[in-house]
């Protein structure tokens, strides 16, 4: 157990010194080449764990680090890049590999570890998961990019980082990629349209005093690219009321908003009256006064009415505004 510990610090130490190049080759904006690098991570990631003995302690040090990869590629490609796309297959690949098995570890008369022969057994993640039918360690990654990272001003700039990983989030959920995906797109919902924030930054609003809160704007072009990339599945979670693993959620993304608890919504998670108060908050930003945040607002209300035309149930009989 000790020289495992070494071996995983020391790879660890390896793998944040390739974090280094990641991070560098990402700075390529649209013409970095980061899905040829996850490309290639799969099959080796692939072998290591099927035909090797390797600890799963060092494998999962892997996946994170592939997690890492896709992440980084998915915040730096532009929403509307093919190569968003080209990332999403890659992870779709991979999960169709299905549930691997790995040679089983057994101890000698010794007391060493040995090769169990010809002998598999499938080994589940730390999150439960398997591999690669779960894409284990995904959603676990992917959250806590999104609630640590995800609403500060490190997505802040010139870049869009907010909105491109927002669309890539949007293009996991309309495949069918849920856990932790799931999450993040209702973590956007509840974070832009039931807590209370500022319309712009105090810099549009010319006011003085520095900007320490993300303002509803910043946020709606986030929404609106996960909305457009969601190809509607977002509605049909809400419209049968689709729980998500609630092991992934903290009680800030599963919770209701403060808007949405005063409203009298009592019910968390995805469901048709807590998306009728979306379209209701939408409907009320596409008559304020910043052209912006009109936009945006209009834009998001035409994709959430459009996908619920094409579903059956307590959505099904048109939006609140319809009615």
């Amino acid at each position: 157990m000790e020289q495992e510990t070494i071996t995983l610090q020391r790879l660890q130490a390896a793998l944040k010194a390739s974090d280094g190049h990641i991070d560098q080759e990402a700075q390529c904006g649209n013409n970095h080449t980061l899905d040829v690098t996850l490309q290639s991570h799969i099959p080796v990631l692939t072998f290591r764990y099927v035909h090797t003995t390797i600890p799963m302690t060092l494998i999962e040090a892997e996946i994170h680090h592939l997690w890492y990869i896709v992440i980084k590629a998915a915040k730096y490609w532009d929403a509307a890049n093919p190569k968003q796309d080209t990332l999403v297959r890659y992870l779709l690949s991979a999960r169709a590999r299905g549930t691997l098995t790995r040679l089983l570890v057994t101890a000698d008369a010794s007391g060493h570890e040995a090769n169990g022969g010809d002998r598999q057994e499938v080994i589940t993640c730390s999150d439960g998961g398997m591999f690669w039918s779960d894409l284990p360690l995904l959603g676990q990654d992917l959250m806590e990019e999104w609630n640590q990272r995800f609403y500060t001003a490190d997505y802040n700039g010139e870049n869009s980082l907010r909105s491109n990983l927002a669309a890539f989030v949007g293009r996991l959920v309309s495949v069918g990629i849920w856990k932790g995906p799931a999450a993040c797109a209702l973590s956007l919902f509840r974070e832009t349209l039931e807590t209370p924030r500022p319309l712009v930054s105090t810099a549009d609003a010319k006011d003085s005093g520095k900007d320490t809160i993300i303002p509803i704007k910043s946020l709606l072009l986030a929404l609106k690219q996960m909305l457009c990339h969601s190809e509607g599945v977002i509605v049909d979670l809400s419209n049968k009321s689709i729980e998500i693993a609630a092991s992934s959620l903290s009680p800030d993304v599963s919770g209701l908003g403060e808007l949405a608890a005063q409203s009298g919504l009592t019910s968390p998670g995805y469901n048709p009256d807590r998306w009728c108060f979306w379209i209701k908050r939408l409907k009320e930003l596409t008559k304020c006064e910043y052209s912006d945040v009109v936009d945006s607002a209009e834009c998001c209300l035409d994709v959430m009415r459009s996908a619920a035309e094409s579903i059956y149930g307590p959505l099904a009989d048109g939006m609140p505004d319809q009615k």
